[in-house]
């Protein structure tokens, strides 16, 4: 992955290299992982904000891709992003920065502005996984609600019939 100078980008150059090559995704997987990440350097080049604060910024990434419409080639071009979508590039985001953060590139302490970290030992023991002792989970700070379309049931002319008929007033 390369910046608009074409000099690559260390942290997103090694984490696609990774996923290609020691996590064996498949080269269309890297592909859209590389679109998505170069949506957020971008984002992150253009607003002068290096990995930290793009990190301690992501609430303003979150609300550029839910306002402005997309501009690529292809079926979407010129609509908004679902929160399916949103959600899908903001994953892709916390992979990147949590394989910087292990390969050394970023401090850990980035994390804690991506996730909510909470323990179940306040948790009732039915919710607890067994085994005992603390476990850590962590949760995406940065998450948008998916809103599920139902589509409406018809009612038939005979059950609204019927409905009317059993009123009694």
């Amino acid at each position: 992955m390369v910046d608009a100078t074409w000099s690559p980008v260390p942290a997103a150059d090694a984490y696609l290299r990774h996923l290609r090559l020691g996590a064996d995704r498949a080269e269309g997987t890297t592909r859209s992982y590389a679109g998505d990440l170069a949506l957020f350097l971008g984002w992150c080049e253009a607003s002068d904000r290096d990995l930290l604060r793009g990190a301690r910024d992501l609430y303003l990434f979150v609300g550029m891709l839910r306002t402005t419409v997309v501009e690529r080639a292809g079926s979407g071009r010129g609509s908004l992003r679902s929160p399916g979508r949103i959600n899908h590039v903001l994953a892709v985001v916390r992979e990147l920065y949590k394989h910087a953060v292990a390969d050394g590139t970023v401090d850990g302490s980035v994390l804690g502005l991506l996730f909510e970290v909470g323990d179940d030992r306040w948790l009732p023991a039915e919710l607890k996984s067994g085994g005992g002792g603390v476990r850590y989970r962590a949760r995406p700070r940065h998450v948008q609600r998916s809103r599920r379309r139902v589509t409406p049931v018809r009612v038939h002319q005979g059950e609204v019939e019927a409905l009317l008929g059993s009123c009694r007033s």
